[in-house]
């Protein structure tokens, strides 16, 4: 379970654009600073809960707010009660840092500094609600909710949008960067430490227990929450360009499938699906991760003038449909656009948005979901 993707999808267009008009901004200024504020927020609780003492404040300010759904509902209605309530909750969970944490996300997102101040408090009470429904059964003891978001560390800063990166440092993220193998060893840390701190046997450790294992995997191989399946690099290879050139790419990658089908002789029309692609959450902007895969796509349609090339973008079922097909659009016009801007010449690059049409995977599950969130090079000729 991923709490930054359970809470983002109780929010739906309807909302959003529903919040944008009583604060007075743009849906996608709105969109763009919910972006940073989910995450933001949830940052803040995490760096609350390290300790037992904030995790038990945690708690007592779970108690009494409405359920997760009645809130949800609420979000984007102009409620002096609950916005009241949610400014309590920043106050208290960014202490000095409140300002600072509404100043880069109103840089970030183009929104007026009152604006996101408005609009963390509404969501601080939604966003408090989302965690409190994932407590077992009789609720979060303070050791438990550490267990929890000591699982959810990594989702979280992964989350925080490339234009954010300066919020880690206040959020206590900072050392949450991209997993490498060397953290690898941390993983049997982790679960021990989890497990020492049930106090009601086998049944409430489980869940924990499984949530530091995934984890684990994750640093394991390098992975990341993403928009499309990412694996990790094994290696890179060295590919001799026509005319001479060289360009380094990483072995297996869709770069690399690329380049052998343009120097082999199979027809076209043939279809890959990018890999190393990440995209910020909501939006058509990708990580700078993921900057080697378009410069090494660019050099090698540059090396052969002749190939045309359609980008295909997709979601999952999740939210709105006229939504998620604009999604798409922009997703795949952004690769397009990348490329063009690397050389490759316009008339050979189109862009179309297939939003949540022709699914790869099962929508009723969070792996077949993130099978159905890609972008997709379909070569219409060689």
């Amino acid at each position: 379970m991923n709490i930054i993707e359970t809470i983002e999808s109780s929010i739906s267009p309807a909302q959003v654009g529903s919040l944008a008009r009583t604060l007075g901004e743009t849906p996608d200024a709105t969109q763009k600073a919910m972006a940073g504020a989910v995450p933001a927020l949830l940052g803040g609780f995490a760096h609350q809960g390290e300790t037992q003492q904030g995790a038990a404040r945690l708690i007592d300010m779970m108690k009494g707010l409405p359920l997760f759904g009645s809130i949800g509902e609420l979000f984007g209605v102009k409620n002096d009660r609950l916005t009241q309530s949610g400014a309590q909750i920043v106050n208290q969970l960014f202490n000095g840092s409140s300002s600072g944490v509404t100043e880069q996300i109103a840089r970030f997102s183009g929104m007026k500094g009152a604006s996101v101040q408005n609009l963390l408090a509404m969501a601080a009470p939604m966003v408090l609600g989302g965690l409190a429904k994932q407590a077992p059964p009789g609720g979060f003891s303070p050791q438990g909710l550490m267990g929890f978001f000591e699982g959810q560390r990594r989702n979280i800063a992964n989350a925080l949008p490339a234009g954010l990166s300066g919020l880690a440092g206040l959020l206590g993220l900072s050392s949450l960067g991209r997993a490498t193998s060397a953290t690898a060893s941390r993983t049997t840390q982790t679960v021990a430490r989890t497990a020492e701190r049930s106090t009601s046997g086998i049944g409430r450790i489980l869940p924990w227990l499984l949530g530091a294992a995934i984890l684990g995997l994750l640093l394991l191989f390098g992975m990341r929450s993403c928009s499309t399946e990412t694996a990790a690099p094994t290696s890179n290879v060295s590919l001799s360009l026509p005319g001479g050139g060289t360009v380094d790419v990483r072995a297996g990658s869709i770069d690399e499938q690329l380049f052998r089908f343009l120097s082999g002789s199979t027809p076209a029309p043939k279809t890959f699906t990018f890999d190393y692609l990440d995209f910020d959450t909501g939006l058509a902007t990708y990580t700078a991760s993921s900057q080697p895969t378009i410069d090494g796509m660019a050099a090698i349609l540059n090396a052969y003038p002749t190939a045309v090339v359609r980008v295909e973008g997709f979601t999952d079922s999740e939210g709105d449909d006229a939504s998620n097909l604009a999604l798409s659009q922009a997703r795949a016009d952004t690769v397009a656009q990348a490329l063009v801007a690397r050389g490759v010449a316009a008339s050979r690059v189109s862009a179309v948005g297939v939003g949540e049409a022709r699914p790869v995977g099962d929508n009723n599950t969070e792996a077949g979901r993130a099978k159905n969130r890609r972008i997709e090079l379909v070569v219409t000729q060689r």
